[in-house]
């Protein structure tokens, strides 16, 4: 059975008490309940200050000691259903904040009259303050930090080593690149594979055109890997989007290739994929390892279709000579069987 007797603590003692305020803030949720509009809200509101009045009164009368950075919490808390201020900005205020109840609880006593703290307090609540602001300030950086991984995921393929402030305690990720082209791959092998080789060579020959259209169902595909893998990697419509770059070797005809770039966009400022005229022929070194390897002769009937997404986003020192955001994707095309010759596409996985 309810053991009623402990209940007594809420029984005001006197008018001028925390349970009469904490009484006075359940009345106000009652008729907050029943009241509709503008003073719903008021009462709501006059209901949630009796309540933290009344949780820090209770805290302080049993010198509990972290009760200021708990009414701290629940101004923020308040502040955040009246203004809808940002979650991140009250964590970062949080702390602050309680450091200033705390100067005002010791700057003013029980009947509010105000007093001067002595020398020795003086300096405590200078130390006080400034340690949870510079908490704050870590608070703030952490979720900097947390941001850009939200919104930069391939930022943890580089090297953190040399990192003052940042230790990577994860495996390393992938860069996006890969979920990219793994996508691409796939959509290329499902367009190319088994069709007759007519259609296939009719489709080589007009790739860089074939590849445009491709590329909306390759955004529609990916927003579909997002739903079910809950993954970073797979969302289609990050910040970071626009620091990839794809280079795409186009076959003119069997051994003569064509390299053509865009980049990888999808926000609101974006053109209409069908609309864009940002297809350009690029120059590459001739060294470049990739670039040599579209330079070999193929068979006869034999085309390749080569990717390369580079990011040209921030990146570290290191990073710029390993290069590990960098992925590709080699494809072979080239007909299989006898009269009628079927297409048969060759991609190994994404590298």
């Amino acid at each position: 059975m309810l053991d009623l007797s402990k209940l007594e603590i809420l029984h005001p003692p006197r008018p001028y008490s925390w349970q009469t305020l904490f009484w006075l803030s359940v009345f106000s949720g009652f008729m907050a309940f029943l009241a509709t509009g503008f003073f719903r809200t008021l009462i709501a509101v006059i209901g949630q200050i009796l309540l933290i009045i009344s949780i820090t009164w209770l805290g302080k009368i049993n010198n509990f000691f972290p009760i200021l950075w708990i009414t701290s919490a629940l101004i923020c808390g308040l502040l955040y259903g009246l203004f809808k201020i940002q979650p991140s900005v009250l964590c970062i205020l949080w702390l602050p904040l309680a450091a200033i109840l705390i100067i005002l609880d010791v700057c003013f006593s029980k009947d509010l009259t105000f007093k001067v703290p002595n020398t020795s307090e003086r300096h405590t609540l200078l130390i006080l303050f400034l340690t949870q602001v510079l908490m704050a300030c870590w608070l703030q950086f952490t979720l900097i930090t947390y941001n850009w991984i939200q919104s930069y995921p391939s930022l943890l393929t580089d090297q953190l080593n040399h990192s003052n402030f940042i230790v990577n305690l994860t495996p390393r990720q992938p860069p996006r690149s890969v979920a990219i082209l793994q996508t691409m791959r796939q959509q290329l092998i499902e367009t190319l594979n088994n069709k007759p080789w007519t259609e296939g060579e009719s489709w080589l020959k007009n790739s860089a055109f074939h590849i445009q259209e491709m590329y909306e169902t390759f955004l529609s595909n990916l927003a579909e890997e997002s739903e079910t893998k809950n993954n970073l990697q797979y969302q289609p419509s990050l910040p970071e989007n626009q620091f990839w770059k794809l280079y795409f070797l186009y076959p003119l005809e069997q051994n003569t290739q064509q390299i053509y770039t865009f980049r990888y966009c999808n926000h609101p400022q974006c053109p209409p994929i069908k609309q864009w005229s940002s297809y350009t022929v690029s120059s590459f070194p001739s060294d470049d390892p990739w670039f040599m390897e579209s330079l070999e002769v193929l068979p006869e009937n034999e085309y390749r279709l080569l990717f390369r997404m580079e990011w040209t986003g921030p990146q570290s020192n290191q990073s710029q000579d390993t290069q590990p955001y960098q992925s590709h994707l080699n494809c072979k095309v080239f007909p299989i069987g006898n009269s009628p010759q079927q297409t048969k596409i060759q991609c190994p996985a994404v590298y």
